[in-house]
């Protein structure tokens, strides 16, 4: 059973979740991941690149993300609840995810993790801090 608890969706298999962000998440899945990360709505929408005006329509609609949404969506998600699980604290996680980082360049988690190549490069460094790695 795949649960990312970030966004509250579990599924039975990986290519179950695939599926799911191929046809895309409720557009509120948003909002619950704004809630996760104790962020403003406009600022996660901001995060995933999804447009406010877009998302509030869709959110009005009852409607889904698009797959490219979607999978931002996972991607932050997924890496919030690796980040909880490392640091143990929810908002400990959410307060490393938003301070700059040297072995980021500066950037936040968050920011960083803009692109799956950041994304990985993020989960790679939670993977250090878990192991007492020094980064």
């Amino acid at each position: 059973m795949e649960e990312i608890r970030s966004i509250k969706v579990k599924t039975n298999n990986l290519n179950e979740m695939i599926s799911m962000i191929k046809k895309g998440l409720p557009a509120e899945t948003v909002v619950t991941l704004s809630t996760s990360l104790d962020m403003s709505i406009k600022a996660t929408a901001e995060l995933t690149k999804i447009a406010e005006s877009t998302l509030a329509r869709r959110r009005r609609e009852k409607g889904k993300l698009r797959a490219g949404e979607s999978d931002r969506v996972v991607r932050i998600a997924r890496l919030r609840d690796r980040a909880v699980a490392v640091l143990e604290e929810e908002q400990r996680a959410n307060r490393w995810l938003k301070t700059p980082l040297r072995a980021l360049n500066g950037c936040t988690p968050l920011e960083y993790a803009e692109s799956e190549l950041g994304a990985q490069e993020v989960m790679n460094l939670l993977g250090r801090l878990e192991h007492g790695v020094f980064s």
